[in-house]
């Protein structure tokens, strides 16, 4: 008698659509969705994920000083998909270097600053976890990007 095992691990991380870019008040919004799958392409719902920073700020705009939030966590949808939202809307703008900018605004993509981390599954506590995707997040004036 011969069985076929197929471990149903996360394996793969993979964005979904493209990331939907949203002026606010003093800054922006990037939404990013994300797919998790297994070695045979199939969405892992339910399934806690974080981001973990792992490199300083870089700064790419001479004299940034835009803060950085802490990492999330999430637990994938029923589609095995989460949402990754990178923004920059200071109550104050004036008192940060650059001055954040709507997504259509000509000098929305100026870099401002990146930082290295990943992408772990497992748990939704930082850092804790198997790193599924390495990633750089970056900031623009007018929108963010995983790169």
């Amino acid at each position: 008698m011969k069985f076929n095992i197929t471990v149903w691990a996360p394996v793969s991380l993979h964005s979904v659509g493209a990331p939907v870019d949203t002026a606010l008040a003093h800054g922006y919004q990037t939404i990013i969705t994300y797919q998790v799958a297994t070695v045979t392409n199939q969405a892992i719902p339910s399934l806690p994920v974080n981001e973990d920073f792992t490199g300083s700020i870089v700064r790419d705009y001479s004299g940034s000083d835009w803060p950085r939030t802490g990492p999330n966590g999430f637990t994938t949808t029923a589609s095995g998909s989460f949402t990754d939202t990178i923004a920059f809307n200071p109550y104050f703008p004036s008192w940060y270097t650059p001055t954040a900018v709507s997504p259509k605004d000509p000098a929305a993509g100026t870099k401002v600053d990146h930082w290295a981390g990943c992408a772990r599954d497992g748990s939704t506590i930082s850092g804790v976890g198997i790193i599924i995707k390495n990633i750089t997040w970056q900031r623009y004036r007018g929108y963010g990007r995983h790169e």
